[in-house]
């Protein structure tokens, strides 16, 4: 396969824009037809579903801890539904870092929740990255790994 282009990218983001009008608005709290349409189908079955992989924090809802040295707990490729290779993963961090690569993610906020700084060099920040909606946020992370990809001409 060569490198990858912008039409699979695009193709990407209409299927996103589809499903996600088929998806109920929670937000509104309108009730909503729980069938799913065929967007919604092709979704399911191309990528899997991201609330399943984040855990549940009493305090903060959905989401993953993570920490300022590590980065999520959760696995981000997963959630996008994506496969990691070492190729695309060195370019995505190599572009990015854990807080700039959610930071283009706009379904999640990033809490710091505290930090240790006992000495010098040993010190450390932890955050919940709060995700009110899995589904867009797995789409978003899609989104952004395939442009890095393309930027990167990875293969």
């Amino acid at each position: 396969m060569g490198p990858w282009t912008w039409e699979p990218i695009l193709l990407l983001e209409h299927l996103h824009a589809r499903a996600a009008a088929e998806s109920p608005d929670r937000r509104s709290g309108l009730e909503v037809d729980a069938t799913v349409g065929p967007w919604r189908t092709l979704e399911r079955k191309l990528f899997r579903d991201p609330h399943k992989l984040l855990e549940e924090n009493d305090g903060y809802g959905r989401g993953s801890g993570a920490s300022l040295i590590e980065g999520p707990n959760a696995d981000l490729f997963e959630i996008a539904g994506l496969p990691r290779t070492d190729e695309l993963s060195d370019h995505l961090w190599d572009e990015y870092n854990w807080q700039s690569l959610l930071n283009e993610c706009p379904s999640v906020t990033c809490i710091e929740d505290s930090e240790i700084d006992e000495m010098p060099g040993m010190s450390d920040a932890y955050f919940w990255v709060a995700v009110d909606f899995p589904k867009q946020f797995g789409r978003e992370l899609q989104e952004v790994i395939m442009r890095a990809a393309l930027l990167a001409g990875v293969a």
